[in-house]
């Protein structure tokens, strides 16, 4: 529900116990409620409870103050079926949607990463354009100045969130497209002068955005590990979907996030399991790392 998360997330609103504390509200065991994980008061079962919360949450802020907007308030229906009819709430229709926007990155129902990357590119292209003039142009900078600027600037940018990105070929692809086309531009490269992907990386030094993004992969996986066992995030990454009787519909699963960091650690010969013992031990962890950036590669078109 984005249009209440700025309420919620201010300091000194307790949402677990104070608002959730009641009735069909209050939280219960992991196995029973994986929805409750990571966001805790953002998702609800069915419209009755959202019709609960809503209130509870416009009760809650008022006592500090605090006013919803909303006309901002957005609702996601995930699961089967089509979405149920937009609500009217304090004389406001709050709609569900498909996809919203949520610290900068765009949340889909279907978890679809392909308006994100997109989304990445177009916001890094316009970096990139607004450095033309005052930095790229400029032949005595030299490229090792503007590659840190590249790295800090542009690359930032494009591999905002993805450590969360569970990247097909496709799409990894596509990353390291971008990152090619903005190093040739960079480095004064024209396409008459017929240089190859590879070449421009061994001229630069610079591995592709894809390698950067799966460096970013299993740091985060470290992190998890890391993480006591009752923690949240690390209880979600271990949720087993059969001991709680879900069932997967039919076709052809999605990769899932951890099938993707699974693929990051067998390029260097480790396993999940060899990863749980190795991610506490952090400059061992740092190394694994390194090694994933130095192996990975898709394949980029020439």
């Amino acid at each position: 529900m984005e249009g209440v998360k700025p309420c919620l997330r201010r300091p000194g609103i307790e949402t677990s116990s104070q608002v959730f504390g009641n009735g069909h509200l209050e939280k219960s065991s992991l196995l029973k409620r994986v929805a409750d994980v990571s966001t805790e008061d953002d998702l609800i079962d069915d419209l009755d409870q959202l019709a609960e919360a809503l209130t509870v949450y416009d009760e809650e802020a008022k006592k500090l103050g605090l006013s919803i907007n909303w006309s901002k308030t957005e609702l996601m229906h995930i699961g089967d079926g089509p979405d149920p009819e937009p609500l009217i709430f304090n004389q406001c229709i709050v709609n569900f949607v498909s996809s919203f926007k949520y610290l900068g990155s765009i949340i889909s129902k279907t978890g679809d990463l392909k308006p994100e990357v997109n989304q990445r590119r177009a916001q890094a292209s316009a970096v990139l354009q607004s450095l033309w003039k005052p930095l790229w142009r400029h032949r005595h900078i030299s490229l090792q100045t503007k590659q840190r600027v590249y790295n800090s600037s542009v690359i930032s940018v494009l591999l905002y969130g993805s450590e969360t990105w569970a990247l097909n070929n496709t799409l990894a692809a596509r990353l390291d497209g971008f990152d090619s086309r903005a190093l040739r531009r960079i480095t004064g490269t024209r396409w008459h002068e017929h240089v190859r992907n590879s070449e421009l990386r061994e001229l630069t030094g610079q591995p592709p955005a894809s390698s950067l993004a799966a460096m970013r992969r299993v740091r985060w996986y470290g992190h998890v590990l890391r993480l006591p066992p009752e923690h949240p995030t690390r209880a979600l990454l271990e949720f087993n979907p059969k001991q709680a009787g879900w069932r997967r519909p039919r076709g052809k699963p999605r990769t899932r996030w951890m099938d993707v960091v699974s693929r990051d650690l067998r390029t260097i010969n480790i396993t999940p399991h060899q990863a749980q013992l190795a991610a506490t031990n952090r400059g061992w962890w740092r190394s694994l790392v390194n090694s994933v950036g130095s192996t990975h590669h898709v394949q980029e078109d020439e």
